[in-house]
C-alpha cells in the first residue's frame, strides 16, 4: 500500500509540475494569458472562461442569463441607462434558470449588486439539466488571488484537455464573428459582429417553441425571492424572435410562457419589457434569437426605454 501511495503521489507531483511548467510557457510566449484556457470548474467551457473574466470583479449593476443575455444586451445602452460604469456582464452559454439562480447567489456572497438584468425567451426554460458546478467553490474563486489559480488548474484540469482546447479557446477569444465568441468588451458582453459571420442555415431556422419544463418557472420565482430579499432590483427583458421565425412558430405556447413570466416579474414589482410585442427585422440576427451587436444595441435601447416611459 506504501508503496502505490508513493507512485500515485509522485504522479501527482510529476503532472502538476508539467501543468505549470506549460502554463509558464505559454505565457512567456504570449505574453499573458488571456486566450488561455480557463480551468473547469464546471462542465461548461463558457460558463468557465465567464468565472475566469469575473474573478474579483465587483459591480453594482450586474447581466447575467444565458447567451441571450451575453450576446443580446448592448453594455454602453446599460451603463448609458445605469448612470454606472460599475456594470458587468456575468452571463454564458446555455444557463437555464435553475443555473442562473445558482450564479447569482454565488456572486451575491462575494459582491451584493444593487441591480440585476436577465435577457431571456422560452428557449431557457425547455431544459431540466444543471451544470455541473460547485456554488461555494464558484463563490470562493470569485475573491481568488492570482498566485492561487495554478491550484485550480491542477484540480480541474489535465494537461491534455488544456493542449485540446487552446486552439479553440484562440479562435473565440479572437473574433466577434463566430456564434461561440466569447470575444468579450470591456464588461464581459460577448458582441456578435456581422462582418465575416457565416450564418447557420439550421440556426436561422431553429424554433425557439417547445416543451417548457415548470420547474425553470420556479427558479425564475426563486431568483424574484431572492432579490426581494436582498434588496436588489431586478429587470426582465423578454428577448426578441426573428420576424421570419416568429411567424411560424407555435404562438400559443409561446403566449402561455410570455404570461408566465411576466405574472411572476410582476408579482414581486419588479421591471418586465416583453420585445415581442413589436417584430424584429430578420437583418438584426445571425440566427433565430441571437442578435447581432446592432441588434443588441436597438433591443437594448428599446428595453430601457420601455422602463423609462
Amino acid at each position: 500500500m506504501n508503496h502505490f501511495i508513493k507512485k500515485l503521489l509522485l504522479f501527482t507531483v510529476l503532472s502538476a509540475f508539467l501543468l505549470a511548467a506549460f502554463i509558464y510557457a505559454y505565457m512567456y510566449k504570449f505574453g499573458s494569458l488571456d486566450s488561455f484556457p480557463p480551468p473547469s470548474l464546471t462542465n461548461s467551457y463558457s460558463y468557465n472562461d465567464k468565472l475566469l473574466f469575473c474573478r474579483n470583479k465587483k459591480a453594482d449593476y450586474v447581466c447575467i442569463g444565458s447567451s441571450l443575455s451575453l450576446n443580446n444586451i448592448d453594455s454602453k445602452t446599460c451603463i448609458q441607462n445605469f448612470h454606472s460604469d460599475s456594470y458587468l456582464n456575468i452571463s454564458s452559454w446555455g444557463l437555464t434558470m435553475a443555473d442562473t439562480y445558482t450564479l447569482l447567489k454565488s456572486y451575491t456572497n462575494f459582491s451584493k449588486p444593487k441591480k440585476i438584468l436577465i435577457s431571456s425567451n422560452i428557449i431557457d426554460f425547455r431544459s431540466n439539466e444543471q451544470k455541473k458546478a460547485d456554488a461555494e467553490e464558484i463563490e470562493h474563486f470569485f475573491s481568488m488571488p492570482s498566485s492561487t489559480m495554478l491550484f485550480y488548474y491542477i484540480k480541474h484540469s489535465t494537461l491534455k484537455e488544456l493542449l485540446d482546447e487552446i486552439k479553440q479557446s484562440k479562435v473565440i477569444k479572437e473574433s466577434h464573428a463566430t456564434y461561440e465568441t466569447l470575444y468579450y468588451d470591456a464588461y464581459g458582453a460577448a458582441p456578435l459582429h456581422k462582418d465575416g459571420f457565416t450564418i447557420s442555415d439550421k440556426r436561422w431556422e431553429d424554433s425557439t417553441t417547445g416543451p417548457v419544463q415548470k420547474i425553470q418557472y420556479m427558479y425564475l420565482d426563486s431568483i424574484a425571492i431572492f432579490c426581494k430579499t436582498n434588496n436588489i432590483e431586478m429587470l426582465f427583458f423578454q428577448s426578441p424572435i426573428r420576424e421570419g421565425l416568429y411567424k411560424k412558430i407555435d404562438l400559443k405556447l409561446l403566449n402561455a410562457h410570455t404570461a408566465q413570466t411576466e405574472s411572476i416579474i410582476k408579482k414581486y414589482n419588479y421591471a418586465y419589457v416583453n420585445s415581442l410585442e413589436t417584430l424584429w427585422n430578420d437583418s438584426l440576427f445571425v440566427d433565430g434569437t441571437h442578435l447581432s451587436s446592432v441588434g443588441a444595441k436597438a433591443y437594448t435601447e428599446y428595453c430601457f426605454k420601455k422602463i423609462n416611459k
